[in-house]
């Protein structure tokens, strides 16, 4: 409802002349800053999802046993172990690469100190981190890939083994 002060009540000209109207400009530039923020929240929503912010992240641990029942592929030297010839590159510090199902880096880590004997030596490793997705890869030194389904990791714990040698 619109109060008209003006010239009948002895105020001088209408006031209702000055007040916007329901068109004017105002609403319009209003409708027009509503519709902006609600594009910038929707792609800022739709960047963050896609960068995976938004799903869960999870550390992955797991331990590389490395075996050698014929011997010379392992050192055990002062209540630790490493690999020796063909396993040379299985040491404390040897790469550990995660990744998407379709190749995307998901994360790194490195092996630790090997504990064990000459005939089977255990490398714990750890990557913080990971986001879910519906598949993973993960690599030890240039030892080929291991796949993993987001079902297998959650069945798991988030612990990922492995087994090299004979």
């Amino acid at each position: 409802m619109r109060t008209t002060l003006g010239a009948d009540a002895g105020l001088g000209p209408s006031v209702a002349a000055l007040a916007p109207s329901s068109g004017s400009r105002c609403g319009w530039v209003i409708l027009g800053a509503v519709i902006f923020v609600a594009i910038v929240a929707a792609a800022a929503f739709s960047a963050l999802t896609n960068s995976g912010a938004l799903t869960p992240h999870h550390r992955l641990t797991g331990s590389l046993i490395l075996s050698d029942t014929t011997g010379g592929g392992i050192l055990a030297v002062a209540g630790g172990c490493f690999g020796s010839g063909g396993y040379s590159d299985i040491r404390e510090g040897a790469g550990v690469t995660l990744k998407h199902g379709d190749g995307k880096l998901l994360g790194t880590g490195s092996l630790g100190a090997g504990t064990g004997g000459s005939s089977s030596c255990t490398f714990d490793y750890a990557i913080d981190n990971v986001p879910e997705t519906a598949f993973y890869s993960l690599e030890i030194s240039h030892r080929g890939a291991l796949n993993f389904s987001l079902a297998d990791m959650n069945a798991s714990g988030w612990i990922a083994g492995a087994t090299l040698g004979n």
